[in-house]
């Protein structure tokens, strides 16, 4: 299991996923708006980054089995006659989530996450989406994530802990005045977690 956090704003998102693409990564919406389809991600100009917390699925190339896109019912009397929306679902897939603002005008961590075989073995018993686990390269899946973090933290400036932090998410950072991390990301004042 890999599971590493960072600080992204807006305008850092376009590079990462930039180099989630450039490493031959494919890129999925993790989940579709209501009603709608759900994308593949193909170039940096995609207007799922600019989401307030988009989320996004990458799928390596050889480590296992294809991305499955599931149709998920919604609450139709919270969501109308939209009441769906696709879900990118696949036990190795790399979680790519952006945090954004949290608190009082704090940000979020962002996270590059893997899932553990014995944890996706437990959850495939529950709910069999897709491809078995043991269909996957867990060895490779966990490669491709290091290789990925190692990627964004090359974009980084500084670093709080072991948190990479991202040009635009420094900047943010230093205007704001955001000097405490709890909670899950960093706020102005301690305690906002």
């Amino acid at each position: 299991m890999f599971n590493r956090n960072f600080y992204a704003a807006q305008d850092d998102r376009r590079f990462v996923v930039g180099y989630a693409l450039d490493l031959g990564f494919r890129v999925f919406d993790a989940y579709s708006a209501p009603g709608q389809p759900l994308s593949e991600i193909t170039t940096t100009a995609s207007a799922s980054l600019l989401a307030a917390r988009p989320a996004f699925k990458l799928y390596a190339p050889n480590t296992g089995p294809e991305p499955v896109i599931t149709r998920v019912q919604l609450d139709e009397s919270e969501f109308g006659p939209s009441a769906f929306e696709y879900q990118c679902n696949g036990w190795g897939l790399i979680g790519l989530n952006f945090g954004g603002v949290v608190g009082l005008g704090g940000l979020g961590w962002s996270t590059l996450t893997t899932m553990a075989e014995a944890r996706a073995a437990r959850w495939h018993a529950v709910e069999p989406v897709g491809a078995a686990p043991s269909e996957w390269n867990w060895p490779a899946v966990d490669d491709a994530a290091i290789k990925m973090f190692e990627a964004i933290a090359s974009m980084a400036g500084s670093a709080v802990g072991d948190s990479p932090i991202l040009a635009a998410a420094g900047q943010l950072i230093k205007d704001k005045g955001l000097l405490y991390e709890s909670g899950g990301g960093l706020h102005a004042r301690p305690g906002l977690g």
